[in-house]
């Protein structure tokens, strides 16, 4: 990916590899934080970057927000989804399809994220 994101001729190309050399280099530094979590735990250390999971402080105040921010999440994902419906046809010849397919999968994550959150507060 580094090649294609600085060494190819076509800019949506580069475009399109950074993206993806990006999340990699997420996706490398939560694995990292995973480990050292994994780590921390089995010598009983310090705060590891990946916290313990505990008891919201205040419960209501972040089932309230999870509440708004997943109405707001599940808004943007019926616009990502209609997005791609009217760009079906230029699925293979515009980046503005795969845009908003990434924008929708991202969308997702971010449920997923609220989702759990909200179920942590509402664990006792």
């Amino acid at each position: 990916s580094a090649d294609l994101a600085t060494g190819s001729a076509d800019a949506h190309v580069r475009y399109l590899a950074q993206m993806i050399l990006d999340d990699e280099a997420r996706h490398h530094r939560l694995l990292a934080d995973m480990l050292e979590r994994v780590q921390s735990d089995a010598a009983w250390t310090a705060e590891p970057s990946i916290p313990w999971l505990r008891t919201p402080s205040d419960r209501r105040a972040l089932l309230d927000t999870c509440r708004g921010l997943i109405r707001e999440e599940r808004r943007d994902l019926a616009a990502a989804r209609a997005l791609k419906r009217r760009l079906r046809a230029q699925r293979d010849t515009s980046l503005l399809w795969i845009m908003a397919e990434i924008l929708e999968l991202d969308t997702r994550k971010h449920l997923r994220i609220l989702e759990f959150l909200r179920r942590s507060a509402r664990r006792r």
